[in-house]
């Protein structure tokens, strides 16, 4: 988020000094050829310049919008994630989280998302940064709080790694990994699957617990 609205910014900054430089750099040179006058030709020169310019703008951000990292042994990871996430000393299913992955610069993610019970209760946030690890994952590092259905949450940060798998088309479908919380519940497993570039936030526990239905009950837990 915070690094879209500085990438917009220097694009909207760097597009305005263009215009400024057409403006001044060609108004007199103009003028002098065309004989226009300087009122007339000053619209005129202001109206080009904007065309040309708004179709600079929309190219420097599709050219921006392009996915910058693709994880050599498991293609694309951007877009949403539903995960199912487990005790790791037991392998008991805790519930599970929608995980919002994204390209902030190259070899660098940023990442956050909410996690719900099994019953869909709204059970917390999450929000960090992650870095490329290996040909096909990332480890990140994150804050993030638990409300417990309490005024005031429990907030911690924690660490983890997500491995993705199973390109189909560029992009990874499957992840798995654990997280670790400082302040937060211990050791956790994931699995999950991508869903797509976007969610219906309003919808997006319905959708989350649809997916736990088909994830496993119980994994192997881990020692």
């Amino acid at each position: 988020m915070e690094f879209e609205s500085i990438r917009e910014k220097l694009v909207h900054a760097f597009i305005g000094g263009l215009v400024a430089a057409v403006l001044v750099f060609f108004h007199d040179a103009l003028a002098k050829a065309t004989g226009l006058r300087e009122t007339v030709l000053l619209v005129v020169v202001f109206l080009a310049a904007f065309v040309l310019l708004a179709g600079l703008e929309w190219f420097l951000g599709w050219l921006l919008s392009l996915r910058h990292i693709r994880l050599p042994d498991a293609g694309n990871i951007d877009g949403v994630w539903l995960h199912a996430r487990y005790e790791a000393s037991t392998g008991k299913r805790l519930g599970g989280s929608v995980v919002h992955v994204k390209t902030s610069r190259p070899n660098r993610f940023a990442v956050h998302g909410r996690s719900y019970q099994e019953n869909k209760t709204y059970e917390g946030w999450f929000s960090g940064k992650g870095w490329q690890d290996r040909g096909n994952a990332f480890v990140y590092a994150y804050y993030g709080g638990l409300t417990r259905q309490k005024a005031t949450g429990q907030e911690g940060s924690g660490t983890g790694q997500y491995i993705y798998s199973h390109p189909t088309g560029g992009h990874a479908t499957t992840v798995d990994g654990s997280f670790r919380g400082h302040g937060l519940p211990p050791l956790q497993i994931v699995i999950g699957k991508w869903h797509g570039r976007n969610i219906d936030e309003n919808a997006e526990a319905d959708i989350l617990v649809g997916y736990l239905k088909e994830a496993p009950p119980q994994v192997t837990p881990e020692n």
